[in-house]
């Protein structure tokens, strides 16, 4: 399971840049104790990839900032190592105790919202 982080200097989002390394460091854990191999990626990995330069440019133009830059680069990075599965490094792997809970979620979707009949998922 691949992750990007790249600190913002100060923290954001609500948390310190501490709270986020502590974050950081129990995603790894959680995502390893479900038997997956990890890899946090960062800017250095964006930079790999060919079109760096030029979305950074478009992003600078547009007056994005530093912290929201990371949510286009981080598939940048993905892409220059390869793909694979990608969380953010505040979701954690859980089990569901429903056998076959994507099916029943899928059939009880299929109750309340028609639109997803256009999926014929079964």
């Amino acid at each position: 399971m691949n992750t990007f982080f790249e600190p913002v200097p100060g923290g954001c989002c609500g948390a310190s840049e501490e709270g986020h390394m502590k974050l950081m460091a129990a995603w790894e854990t959680a995502w390893r104790a479900k038997g997956w191999e990890t890899r946090v990626l960062t800017m250095d990995d964006s930079r790999k990839h060919p079109d760096f330069k030029k979305m950074d440019d478009i992003l600078a133009r547009l007056k994005v900032s530093q912290y929201n830059r990371r949510c286009f680069f981080r598939w940048l990075a993905m892409a220059a190592n390869g793909g694979g599965w990608m969380s953010d490094y505040d979701t954690f792997p859980l089990k569901s105790r429903r056998k076959n809970w994507a099916v029943w979620h899928i059939y009880k979707l299929r109750k309340t919202r028609p639109f997803i009949d256009l999926c014929q998922w079964r």
